[in-house]
């Protein structure tokens, strides 16, 4: 009797539906894992950029907070003063430097045969 019922289930098991029964299954949860993959990608890239993010909160507030700070004092008030409106005291006189590369050299000025003659002995000496 037990061989009659293991050949009865063996034959349920084994028929095309059962079959198809088994593979529709196996597609679900593969169809939930792959999701829920992406899910878990997409969370770990946002957590990634959350967490740049407050790096970044954390390193602007200590900016501030020490912009506080030096604002609290009288030099730091003057200091910031004086950068942002180019304000003296009286006696005192503001001295611009000036980087020698970014302003072109005065040329000589020179007349019209002077030029011609120079830019012929240019043309001559560069061969």
């Amino acid at each position: 009797m037990a061989v009659i019922q293991q050949k009865g289930i063996r034959r349920y098991i084994t028929s095309p539906l059962a079959c198809f029964l088994l593979l529709l299954i196996a597609g679900v949860l593969l169809k939930s894992i792959w999701g829920l993959y992406f899910k878990v990608m997409a969370s770990a890239d946002a957590r990634e950029r959350s967490e740049k993010e407050l790096t970044e909160i954390i390193e602007r507030k200590q900016f501030v907070e020490n912009e506080i700070h030096r604002l609290r004092s009288s030099e730091g008030v003057e200091e910031e003063i004086r950068r942002k409106f180019n304000v003296v005291k009286d006696g005192e006189q503001v001295v611009v430097i000036v980087n020698d590369e970014e302003l072109p050299l005065p040329e000589e000025e020179k007349g019209f045969f002077d030029g011609l003659w120079a830019r012929m002995k240019a043309f001559i000496t560069s061969e």
